[in-house]
């Protein structure tokens, strides 16, 4: 099970510690994802507990992040996460003993969504070539495994690149294809703005106004690609920061130290995000700039007000015409109803009257047959 594998391998890097630092630790802290329930961290608690783990918190990732952040009691955070399959969006505020969650959102996008974006394309500049290409054929999935490979290293380099050259191995010999970031970002900007639309919807369902948030936060390996900073920065207009890839971790050790020692020592934790990078909103300007982003676009998809509901269209159900129908077309049916009733009543009246008369006869004897005069008769026996 999922929750045992994960166990055995928290089990292990906790092992590594303690042979390095000379004994357990005093706190384990483990995060996950914001949307799990009770049912899975009951799960994963009592499996690491079955491994011999003891000290254990389980804390969602959202919580971790402002952890690490830091921040005077009342503080509210916005994180913005996307990772290799899922984004999501949540508000933290400080409080005495720590962060509480007060809004969270997620969808399923993530990067491994940007590297089929990639490979479409690669597809685009090759052609059909890469569907003459076998996956049954050891060499042909080989050469397809390789570009699967390739595509998620550009689409890497294009967080700082402005073009990479992607080789594809085909069957009549391999080829470079040049992938730009215009092309790649024109590509995945529905996907993002799908993604970073989680920010705005979940501030307005926690009732916190953008301008009083202290900073949002992105987490994920995908947070690089330059585009989501640029539309997280048109969705929400405050202080923006990028994690690296040890933010959520820091924090975590963060949360780990407050616990052992008390809330007192909260404010000398070293800052989780120290490793990180804060965005100069003017440089997104000019980024948007050059990338031709309409402002109107960005207010109409990213407006303080909730995005009007689509039309409604009621389809009519066309019904299949019944036969009584095509003879009595104009009738109602509060009139086919009674008319009905009547019916079925004289029916059983006349069945009724018919069972009482023949009840003072006696039943029919056995059929004979007279024959009239010079005619024959003929009888069969069974």
């Amino acid at each position: 099970p999922a929750q045992e594998l994960a166990a055995v391998l928290i089990r292990w890097v906790a092992d590594r510690v303690a042979e390095r630092e000379g004994g357990p630790a005093e706190r384990v802290v483990v995060t996950h994802r914001a949307g799990w329930g009770t049912h899975r961290t009951a799960l994963l608690h009592h499996e690491l507990t079955r491994h011999g783990l003891a000290g254990i918190t389980l804390l969602p990732e959202p919580v971790a992040v402002a952890e690490g952040y830091g921040g005077a009691v009342g503080t509210l955070l916005a994180t913005y996460g996307l990772g290799g399959t899922t984004a999501d969006a949540a508000v933290v505020r400080r409080t005495d003993d720590g962060f509480e969650l007060i809004g969270h959102a997620e969808e399923p996008l993530g990067g491994s969504g940007f590297d089929d974006a990639i490979l479409e394309c690669v597809r685009a500049e090759v052609g059909s070539a890469l569907d003459r290409l076998d996956p049954t054929e050891p060499a042909a999935w080989l050469a397809l495994a390789q570009l699967r490979g390739s595509c998620a290293g550009a689409k890497e380099l294009l967080s700082s690149e402005a073009e990479v050259i992607v080789p594809v191995g085909l069957p009549d010999g391999p080829v470079d294809t040049r992938i730009t970031r215009a092309d790649f970002e024109r590509s995945i900007r529905p996907a993002v703005a799908a993604g970073v639309g989680l920010l705005p919807r979940v501030l307005r369902s926690a009732g916190v106004a953008p301008a009083s948030l202290a900073a949002v936060v992105l987490t994920g390996g995908s947070v690089r690609i330059p585009l989501v900073a640029e539309l997280v920065a048109a969705a929400c207009p405050a202080k923006l920061v990028v994690g690296s890839d040890t933010t959520v971790v820091l924090g975590a050790a963060a949360a780990a130290r407050r616990l052992v020692a008390g809330p007192a020592v909260s404010v000398v934790v070293s800052d989780a995000l120290a490793h990180t990078e804060v965005i100069d909103r003017s440089a997104i300007a000019r980024y948007a700039a050059s990338a031709a982003l309409d402002p109107a676009d960005v207010d109409a998809e990213f407006g303080a007000d909730p995005p009007p509901r689509p039309p409604v269209d009621v389809i009519p159900l066309d019904l299949p015409v019944r036969p009584w129908s095509r003879l009595l077309p104009r009738v109602r049916p509060a009139v086919l109803t009674v008319s009905t009733l009547v019916v079925v009543a004289i029916g059983v009246l006349l069945t009724f009257m018919v069972e009482s008369g023949t009840g003072n006869h006696q039943p029919p004897s056995p059929l004979h047959l007279t024959p009239a005069a010079n005619q024959s008769v003929a009888t069969t026996t069974p």
